[in-house]
């Protein structure tokens, strides 16, 4: 199914950070690299050829195995600059073209609204499981992926 959609139009695939520790800019904990995990392995037949994350440590490593996975490496954005983000997500891509983009809490649904997608309801503080998956149109599917997020 994913790959029908794909050669339609451009997809992307939005979700936030996996788990983390610490404050002010904390790497993923172990549950947080078992969950980058589950996000390379659902994202493997994909076929995603874009990998952008915002400028935290764990939005980087939440990407970078999916990202390693396909050959592929990790283009960081700024995460205040939302619009630059979808404008540089635009230029990169083709037609029929794949992009995984890692934000946070508050950006995941304004980056969905930005790529096209419909309104999605907030990201609760512990949910870390939500994978959204914009497709042609506005078509916007949500997925749940890894471990049960704790709320």
């Amino acid at each position: 199914m994913l790959s029908f959609v794909l050669l339609l139009s451009q997809t992307f695939f939005v979700v936030r950070h996996a788990e983390r520790t610490g404050d002010p800019d904390p790497p993923l904990n172990e549950q947080g690299r078992a969950r980058a995990e589950a996000l390379a392995h659902t994202l493997r037949d994909a076929r995603v050829t874009h990998f952008f994350a915002s400028d935290t440590l764990r939005a980087q490593g939440t990407a970078e195995l999916a990202a390693k996975a396909a050959g592929r490496r990790v283009e960081v954005y700024k995460q205040t600059a939302l619009y630059e983000l979808v404008a540089r997500v635009r230029a990169a891509m083709s037609k029929g073209e794949a992009a995984l983009i890692v934000g946070h809490r508050e950006t995941v649904p304004r980056i969905v609204k930005a790529l096209g997608g419909r309104e999605i309801a907030p990201l609760g503080s512990g949910e870390h499981d939500r994978l959204i998956v914009v497709g042609p149109g506005s078509a916007t599917i949500e997925l749940r992926y890894g471990a049960k997020s704790g709320e």
